[in-house]
C-alpha cells in the first residue's frame, strides 16, 4: 500500500483475519465497509484465484483509512481486501462455485493459528463482561444500548459496539496502559474517532460520520456506569 525504495526494507505486522469474514453477514468485510459517508469506487479489474474481480476502493479521510478490495464478479464474494496503511492484506488462492456444498467439506483438520486478541477473548464469556462496571453513553439521537465485544476483567478494558445506528464502537482502558484487545477489522468502516480521558479510563469513540462537537458533548456528558 505504500512506496518504498529499493534500497530500504520495511517490516509491516499484518492482522489476523478470520476467512469467514469473506463471507457475507453482520460479521462480514463488506458490512464492515458499508457506509453512506464513503462511497466506493470501481477503479479497475483484476483476477484473483483465476477468476474476474472488480478492484474497488473505499475511501477514507485518510490513506491509513482507505481499504481495496476484489469482488468476484459473478458472486459478489470478497476475493481480496488490502487496507489499514498496509498492515491489513488478504487473499482468496482458490474458490469454487458448487451448486451444493457437503457438510463435511466445513471439517478442518490442519494447523489452526490464533490471534492474541482471539486467545484472550475466547477465554472470556462475553455475557459475563456485562458485570464489569462501565460507564457507557446515555444520549445517542435514536436512543443506546450497547453489546460488549471484547474485555479483560482485571484490567477493565472494553471493546463495545453501541446498539444505534451505524453501529459506533466504544474503547475503554486503563490510562498509562495501551488499547490493546482492539481488532482493527472491527473499526475498518469507522474512519472517525475522539479521544478523551477522565480520572482512571482512556476512552475512544469510531464512528462512520463525523459527530459534530455540540453531538460528541452530549453523548460523553450522559455515560455512567450502570
Amino acid at each position: 500500500m505504500r512506496a518504498t525504495h529499493a534500497d530500504k526494507t520495511r517490516f509491516v505486522s499484518l492482522l489476523p483475519i478470520n476467512p469467514m469474514q469473506f463471507l457475507g453477514g453482520p460479521a462480514s468485510i463488506l458490512s464492515a465497509l458499508n457506509t453512506e459517508s464513503q462511497t466506493p469506487n470501481v477503479i479497475g479489474v483484476a483476477t484473483i484465484a483465476e477468476r474476474a474481480a472488480w478492484h474497488v476502493q473505499v475511501p477514507g479521510p485518510s490513506t491509513d483509512t482507505t481499504a481495496e478490495i476484489d469482488i468476484d464478479q459473478e458472486t459478489g464474494m470478497v476475493l481480496g481486501l488490502r487496507g489499514l496503511g498496509g498492515m491489513l492484506a488478504a487473499s482468496i488462492i482458490e474458490m469454487r462455485v458448487h451448486e451444493s456444498i457437503p457438510d463435511d467439506r466445513f471439517a478442518w483438520n490442519g494447523p489452526t493459528a490464533r490471534s492474541r486478541v482471539v486467545e484472550r477473548s475466547s477465554v472470556v464469556d462475553v455475557s459475563s463482561l456485562r458485570d464489569i462496571p462501565v460507564a457507557v453513553p446515555r444520549y445517542w439521537p435514536t436512543g443506546v444500548g450497547y453489546t460488549p465485544h471484547a474485555g479483560d476483567a482485571d484490567t477493565g478494558e472494553l471493546i463495545m459496539i453501541l446498539d444505534v445506528e451505524d453501529a459506533p464502537i466504544l474503547a475503554r482502558w486503563p490510562i498509562g496502559s495501551p488499547l490493546t484487545l482492539l481488532d482493527r477489522l472491527l473499526v475498518v468502516g469507522h474512519a472517525y474517532t475522539v479521544d478523551w480521558t477522565d480520572k482512571t479510563w482512556n476512552w475512544r469513540l469510531y464512528t462512520r460520520v463525523p459527530l459534530a462537537p455540540a453531538e460528541f458533548d452530549r453523548i460523553r456528558d450522559s455515560m455512567r456506569e450502570r
